[in-house]
Order: structure tokens, then C-alpha cells, then sequence
């Protein structure tokens, strides 16, 4: 943009500032006429940042800089507000508030009941007969990392899984990994760091040898070791525990192959009422293709289809038949999707295909209440305790399993 500039010496006036100064500024957008402490605006259709310039003489100049610079911050953070505002109406408008508990074969205790119906309205005639959902204890139970860790959940170790046990919770969810030697790893995260001290950021499970990997120590206080599947279990060699697996994908090529060997041992030991396989559609749809062949077992070992919200977020919002579809494909019998987008009408439609709504990322109570409300089957829960005791289950008995 072109811009003119020329001072005008005003006698007797000390020029202090730029806008105390004896100037007279003009654009081919804007005049500003400065005269001591005065500032005359005959247009502001900019806004103008502006600095000061002295001439050999002593006069002050102001600069025109940016000019659309502020106009441009300004209208971009108000459509930056009115899209989020958007959004979250459009997500809010498509959330479903029940105010009924649906009708399920099992029985809340009398105690939560009662907290229930402070909640929301809840109808006579299901008050005998409401669902309690299954909780499953979210890698066993989540512990707080310590020193970089901190504010982390770390699970996969000896006293998270201790402490679901001892929580009564009915499933045990791990996540299987593969180490470079071919060793069942049980741990959660694409890397290493920052969860142990590893020294590595971008190390891998897979990038390494179980001569390495088990001197490794997550970052907890006290610190504990990664675990190998073949030795948790036989740590915890009770035939009243449930096992879910949760088969991670691999970073590393040709690794989903040997892991599925490696397993299918574990899974003919343990067999099918003990054990639940989780994995996202591309996992399940290599386990259900191996079930397929006459020498495996896999068949009868029920599969639950891991549905994230990254890279599925249109899904959640246009397409959910679709992913019930693909859970059927895939002979699944558990739909496993964050507890935000489980809403009663997608509960309904999965129930109306024979599948169960497993959530996770819903350790609030007020979450699990609505969520329970919705007809969910499963809680994947941080904290299997606490949630046992809002639902007041901590009196149950455990019972083996009987193949």
C-alpha cells in the first residue's frame, strides 16, 4: 500500500512521543492529524500499529506497519470462537440424556439404586431389574506415574493388576506387545519413554531384546519391571481371574504374524471363558482370518473391536451403523468405543444386533451413572475400586471358571 508521510514543524512544541509529536500523517486509507496531546481521527478503517522514526531535525514520524495485521488476529479468533460454538451445539444436540434405566437380566444393589434415582428418573418398574454393567479394570488399575511420569497413568504392572483383584473387578484388560527376540511384552504405549526410564524417546517395544526390555523400570515409586505375558501369568495363576488381551499394532513389519503364534498357546491353555480378545478392526480381522483355518482355536475365543476416536471421528458422528457393521464382519461380539459417544439410540442399535457397548474413559461417577442409564454392558474404569463401591458390588464372590 502506498503511504505519504511529511512532517509539519509546529513552533513551540517539543516532540515527546508519537503521539505528542508535531506530525501530520497520511495514507491513501487513513489521516490522523498529531498536534501535541491532541489525536484527531477523520477515519479509522485500520488498525494501525504504529512506531516511532526522528529525522535529523528532530521530528517524530509514525511508521504505518501491518496494517491488517490486528484486523486479521481479531476476526480470526472470532470465527475460531463461533466454530467451536458450533461444534460443540451440533455434538451437544446429538447427545442423548435418558431419563429411564433400560430392562437387563441382572440387578443393581438397593444402595445404588438409591443414588440412581437422585439422578435420574427411574421408573417402577425397573427398579427389580437394572443393569449392572461389567467393570474391567483398564490395564489392571491405574497408578500415577512419578518424577517424568507424573500425571501419567501407568498400568501392566504387578500391583495394578494386584489391585484389580483385589477390587473384584471382573475382567483384566492388558495390552500384548512383541519385543524384537519374539517375547510377549506386556505393555501399552508405541514408545518406551516416557513412562520408563528408558533413555531412548523413539525406542520401540519391538526395537528391542527382552535382555533389555526387562531391565527397564517404570517410572513409579516404588519402581516395578515390565512383564513378560508368559510370567504374569503364571504370577497370577488364579482360575477365578478373566483375562482381556488387548493386541496392540506393531510398529515394527512382520511382527502381527509371530505374535499370533506366540499366543495361540497361551489362548488353548487358558481357553475361551477365561479369555477376551480386544484389537482394533485390522487386529480382529487377522485373528477371525486365522480362525478360519482347521488347526486353529481362535474361533471360540469372543473378540471385541477397538474403535478410537483418532482417525474415526466422522464415524462416531455419521457413520455409526457402519462401524456395527464392520463388528459384525468381523464375527465380534463387543463394540468398544470411548464413553462420550455411547448414546443410548447406538447402545440400542447394537443390542438389536446381539452386540455389547463396552466404554472406556469413564472414571467419573456421574459418566458411569449416564452411561449406565444408556444400557452400556461395560465399564473399562481406571479405578475398578472405587467404581465396585459406587455400584456397591464389593460383597460379591468370585467363582472358578470352569472349562
Amino acid at each position: 500500500m502506498f503511504t505519504q508521510r511529511f512532517t509539519l514543524k509546529i513552533a513551540g512544541l517539543p516532540a515527546r512521543n508519537p503521539l505528542r509529536s508535531n506530525t501530520l500523517f497520511v495514507s491513501n486509507r487513513s489521516l490522523f492529524a498529531l498536534a501535541g496531546d491532541n489525536l484527531h481521527a477523520m477515519t479509522a478503517s485500520d488498525n494501525i500499529a504504529s512506531a516511532s522514526q526522528a529525522d535529523g531535525a528532530g521530528n517524530h514520524l509514525v511508521t504505518r506497519r501491518f496494517p491488517r495485521l490486528r484486523r486479521v488476529l481479531k476476526w480470526g479468533l472470532a470465527g475460531s470462537l463461533v466454530a467451536f460454538a458450533f461444534i460443540f451445539g451440533f455434538l451437544y444436540a446429538r447427545m442423548d440424556f435418558p431419563n429411564e434405566i433400560h430392562v437387563m437380566e441382572r440387578s443393581y444393589s438397593t444402595e445404588f439404586l438409591a443414588q440412581l434415582q437422585g439422578h435420574c428418573e427411574v421408573s417402577a418398574a425397573y427398579t427389580q431389574a437394572s443393569p449392572v454393567p461389567l467393570i474391567i479394570g483398564h490395564r489392571g488399575s491405574g497408578l500415577e506415574g512419578a518424577g517424568e511420569s507424573k500425571g501419567l497413568r501407568i498400568g501392566n504392572t504387578e500391583r495394578s493388576i494386584q489391585s484389580a483383584i483385589d477390587a473384584k473387578a471382573d475382567w483384566i484388560e492388558i495390552d500384548i506387545r512383541i519385543s524384537d527376540d519374539g517375547q510377549l511384552v506386556v505393555f501399552h504405549d508405541d514408545q518406551l519413554a516416557p513412562k520408563t526410564n528408558c533413555d531412548e524417546a523413539d525406542k520401540h517395544v519391538c526395537n528391542l531384546e527382552w535382555s533389555v526390555l526387562e531391565k527397564l523400570q517404570y517410572r513409579l515409586e516404588p519402581q516395578e519391571k515390565l512383564w513378560k505375558l508368559d510370567d504374569l501369568l503364571r504370577r497370577f495363576n488364579d482360575p477365578t481371574l478373566k483375562w482381556i488381551f488387548d493386541i496392540k499394532p506393531e510398529e515394527c513389519v512382520n511382527r502381527s504374524d509371530r505374535k499370533k503364534e506366540l499366543l495361540l498357546p497361551i489362548l488353548r491353555e487358558l481357553g475361551p471363558k477365561r479369555v477376551i480378545l480386544f484389537g482394533d478392526e485390522q487386529v480382529i480381522g487377522l485373528y477371525r482370518q486365522a480362525s478360519d483355518s482347521d488347526d486353529s482355536d481362535l474361533a471360540d475365543f469372543d473378540c471385541g473391536v477397538l474403535i478410537p476416536i483418532l482417525g474415526n471421528f466422522g464415524r462416531f458422528l455419521y457413520d455409526r451403523a457402519g462401524m456395527i457393521e464392520a463388528c459384525k464382519r468381523l464375527d465380534a461380539k463387543y463394540v468398544v468405543i470411548p464413553g462420550m459417544f455411547a448414546e443410548a439410540s447406538f447402545v440400542q442399535r447394537a443390542d438389536d444386533e446381539e452386540l455389547e457397548v463396552w466404554v472406556w474413559d469413564c472414571n467419573h461417577p456421574t459418566d458411569q451413572k449416564n452411561l449406565i442409564a444408556r444400557g452400556v454392558h461395560g465399564l473399562i474404569v481406571d479405578e475398578p475400586k472405587e467404581t465396585n463401591e459406587n455400584l456397591g458390588r464389593l460383597n460379591r464372590i468370585l467363582v472358578p471358571v470352569n472349562d
